[in-house]
């Protein structure tokens, strides 16, 4: 029993279909396994790096902290060691002031009385010799003065000592207080630091909190797709065998449809062959009519009887066909005609043509090479006494 070509064509259809759609599914469910895959493998990279960049900058900040801890607490101590040195130097410079001060009024009075030793001494020399004290009483008075005069150098150049000392004093004052003001400048700037940095470790603590969660939800999530992977992979598993039983019905129907091609390439043998031989039968039996149009004009030129009549042959009706074009030049020397249809019409180099005039067969073409709009074709067939012109009628040979 034969099948009808409808059936053969819905059963090749579902096939084809059934057939698509178990690669395109196969294909989709490996791609989507892959894809889901790659992307936990990614987000997992991503995160363990995320987690590892987060704990380096934590102990690297922590260690940042201790060492500005550290550091804080040497300025601290540095500027307290420092207060206490400027304490002690502002209480020797102030006990040096002081003492410079009584000094400087001790100097003011051995002046003094050396200033009062001197008016006496010239009114003693101005004064008689008679009123002349003795001896002992002068000798005393210069000893006095003498003494007076040595403590009086001694009290300048201790003077001058404790004004060196008291210079110094004021710059090392001014070097401490200088470098105060650095130590506190700086302490400033490391509690600044000190307080960013605390900033970025709470920063980074969230950062770490909220890492962690987001890795309780990336496990969530791997274990999800985890399930979707065993399910894609079961419904892999399902299509692969749908696939092997629809790879044993397409082998059946391919063996099938060899069969038939056999068949209809055979068919199509005969078919052709059947064609070309009617086409060679007509240019035959245009010959014919030809020679017997000729023969029957010689009779008639011949007869006495003026009153006969030709011969009519039944014209050749041919059939409609969507090619079709007309000649618009012959090269007789090369043997082949320029047709108005080409490449846009369908036309092909090795297609077969025939060359009617008022549904006469008269020759036959076959394309040798194809334009946009028209076509050359070399003449293959032809009567002998009938030549090719402009405007006959060209169409597709079956």
């Amino acid at each position: 029993m034969k099948i009808s070509d409808s059936v053969k064509t819905a059963i090749y259809s579902l096939c084809g279909t059934l057939l698509s759609v178990s690669i395109i599914s196969a294909v989709w469910l490996g791609m989507e396994n892959r894809r889901i895959y790659s992307r936990y493998t990614e987000e997992k990279a991503l995160w363990y790096q995320k987690n590892r960049d987060l704990e380096f900058n934590l102990d690297k900040f922590q260690s940042e902290t201790e060492g500005v801890k550290s550091k804080l607490n040497e300025y601290q101590s540095s500027l307290a060691k420092l207060k206490e040195e400027k304490l002690v130097s502002e209480n020797n410079l102030k006990e040096l002031a002081d003492e410079n001060e009584r000094l400087r009024e001790k100097v003011t009075r051995l002046v003094r009385g050396n200033d009062k030793l001197k008016i006496s001494l010239e009114k003693n020399q101005k004064t008689e010799s008679g009123d002349i004290k003795d001896e002992s009483f002068w000798s005393n008075l210069l000893r006095e003065k003498a003494t007076l005069e040595l403590q009086f150098n001694s009290m300048n150049r201790l003077l001058e000592k404790k004004d060196v000392e008291i210079a110094r004093f004021e710059q090392e004052k001014e070097k401490l207080n200088q470098i105060v003001s650095d130590l506190l400048d700086k302490k400033a700037d490391l509690e600044k630091k000190f307080q960013g940095i605390k900033k970025i470790v709470s920063s980074l603590s969230a950062s770490l909190e909220q890492g962690k969660k987001e890795k309780i939800v990336y496990i969530e999530q791997i274990e999800e797709v985890t399930k979707d992977k065993d399910a894609l992979r079961l419904k892999l598993e399902q299509a692969r065998d749908r696939k092997r039983d629809i790879d044993k019905k397409i082998q059946e129907l391919q063996a099938n449809v060899e069969k038939e091609k056999a068949e209809k390439a055979k068919f199509n043998q005969k078919l052709g062959y059947t064609n070309r031989v009617l086409e060679d039968e007509m240019l035959e039996v245009t010959k014919l009519k030809q020679n017997l149009e000729t023969a029957l004009k010689n009779i008639k030129k011949l007869s006495y009887n003026g009153g006969s009549e030709a011969v009519k042959l039944p014209r050749i009706e041919i059939k409609d066909d969507s090619l079709k074009g007309r000649v618009v030049s012959v090269n007789k020397e090369q043997n082949f005609v320029i047709i108005d249809i080409g490449r846009r019409d369908g036309v092909q180099v090795g297609m077969e043509f025939s060359i009617y005039r008022e549904n006469d067969l008269i020759a036959k073409l076959e394309a040798i090479d194809v334009r946009e709009v028209t076509s050359a074709a070399k003449i293959s067939l032809g009567l002998p006494n009938t030549q090719i012109a402009e405007a006959d009628s060209v169409i597709l040979s079956d």
